[in-house]
């Protein structure tokens, strides 16, 4: 995961400091997690921003994922405020990507599953790392 192609994408522009800046936003189609149908995993990706984000949105079936990807990329571009556009309007005007209305205790909690999910990956990232360091610090090739 993701495949090569996203299923969707955005290009917003961002202004700061009088310099413009394009942020694309990809969205890739929901796949079964690890071999099985119980949890789905979604790919968003960001890109133009001073740190690119990629990350994971999980979900219980494929729907929630997506639902959920879109949630994070909201979360994440909703921070760069009245700076942010989409066909020359205000991101909260016009450009948002928002499923509907969630109550703020349900929010708060994507947003802590959010964080989780992109902490185990980096976790998981940095495992592998030290691993092929070890092994190639031993002369070994890296798996």
């Amino acid at each position: 995961m993701p495949e090569s192609e996203p299923i969707c994408a955005r290009s917003y522009e961002h202004t700061l400091g009088g310099e413009r800046r394009e942020i694309v936003v990809r969205i890739w189609r929901p796949v079964p997690r690890d071999d099985s149908q119980e949890y789905f995993e979604c790919r968003f990706e960001i890109e133009g921003l001073p740190e690119p984000v990629g990350a994971n949105a999980a979900g219980v079936d494929s729907m929630q994922a997506l639902v959920c990807a879109m949630q994070g990329v909201h979360f994440k571009l909703r921070s760069l405020g009245k700076s942010l556009t989409f066909m020359d309007a205000p991101y909260e005007e016009f450009g948002q990507i928002v499923i509907g209305e969630i109550d703020p205790g349900r929010r708060r909690r994507i947003f802590e599953i959010l964080d989780e999910e992109e902490y185990a990956q980096n976790v998981l990232f940095e495992r592998r790392r030290e691993a092929i360091a070890v092994a190639l610090a031993r002369g070994k090739p890296a798996k």
